[in-house]
């Protein structure tokens, strides 16, 4: 197969995977390649709209007709300089939507969000004139604030005059919303599988459900091992034909065999992730090799010393809160502990 690249000759240099990489990888082009993928898939904007609760799920409730219509400004100018550039600005007969993208665990500034509701005029009082330019005709009047990660909840309180006088309404929305619609439609769609690849492979980012690789432990000795202090480890033998994801993060979770509910304590991030044979890891010594022998080997004292296995070095204990300890299947509840994920 041939490679294309781009920019200078280097060995970091990654072949182009996706169309979308053409445009560039910082966040204008981000934005462009998400509001070109709105254009082309209608369907797909008005899913990631009901995500974001502008548009409401109402079963046989159709968009089509306002939305299939919608006009799209990427990195919008013209007349309203004055209040700055949106990245992505969506208007149809009675609802304007600005969406403000930010990446790598950045998000708006409360002064940036404020020149998008109603602006000053030079002698200090407020411009009503330019916003009627921008927002008068609209009935529906909504800030989306895209981010990786969440925006804290009392962060744009100093707004809240603004956003009563102009009728404007802030809501966030986070990247694994457009993660988990592109994931959706990729299968069909190439186009958007295109934009899957630039996400994930220009952007880093995932689908933070993945994220967490949720391992099942008995509530003894693998349990004490994956929460070993300062380093963990954890030995998986019994999957040794199996590849684990590319997750970021490992949560032992215990509970009855019987049952789909899990429950977890902490977090650790996976430092290093090897696949190594008993021989080798008793080899290389240290807390790795005495938890893989006092621990492990204990509970399995006929693993085969040639047998492959999986080998996870974990990185501190992050505590879950209670309300978040309870978990189906090995899915977590991402949207509330991602905030934990970023800051840790």
């Amino acid at each position: 197969m041939i490679q294309l690249h781009i920019g200078k000759r280097q060995e970091s240099n990654t072949p182009i995977s996706s169309i979308f990489r053409l445009i560039g990888t910082n966040e204008d082009s981000l934005t462009y390649a998400v509001g070109w993928i709105f254009k082309e898939n209608p369907d797909f904007l008005i899913q990631y709209l009901k995500k974001t609760n502008i548009l409401a799920s109402i079963r046989g409730k159709s968009y089509n007709d306002e939305f299939c219509n919608a006009k799209i400004f990427l990195q919008e100018l013209n007349f309203r300089d004055k209040g700055g550039r949106r990245d992505i600005a969506i208007e149809t007969d009675n609802t304007r939507i600005v969406i403000e993208a930010k990446i790598n665990g950045s998000i708006p500034t409360v002064k940036q969000l404020a020149q998008y509701t109603i602006t000053e005029k030079e002698d200090g009082n407020l411009d009503h004139d330019y916003f009627q330019k921008v927002w008068g005709k609209f009935k529906n009047r909504f800030i989306v604030t895209l981010t990786h990660k969440p925006v804290p909840k009392d962060y744009y309180n100093s707004l809240s005059d603004q956003l009563t006088l102009t009728d404007i309404t802030i809501i966030d929305s986070l990247w694994i919303d457009i993660i988990d619609l592109v994931r959706a439609y990729s299968i069909s769609n190439p186009l958007v599988y295109e934009l899957y690849k630039y996400l994930k492979g220009d952007y880093h980012m995932r689908y933070f459900e993945h994220e967490v690789l949720c391992r099942h432990v008995i509530n003894d000795e693998r349990y004490e091992m994956a929460l070993h202090e300062p380093e963990g480890y954890y030995f998986d033998g019994s999957r040794e034909n199996f590849i684990y994801p590319e997750c970021l993060f490992f949560c032992p979770v215990y509970g009855p065999s019987h049952s789909n509910v899990r429950t977890g304590e902490y977090l650790r991030k996976i430092l290093n992730y090897d696949r190594l044979s008993a021989e080798q890891i008793i080899a290389a010594g240290g807390d790795k090799a005495d938890c893989f022998i006092n621990i492990y080997l204990k509970k399995y004292p006929d693993e085969n010393t040639n047998t492959r296995i999986h080998v996870f070095t974990l990185g501190k204990k992050i505590k879950i809160s209670a309300h978040l300890q309870k978990m189906t299947g090995s899915a977590l509840y991402y949207k509330e502990i991602i905030n934990l994920l970023m800051t840790s």
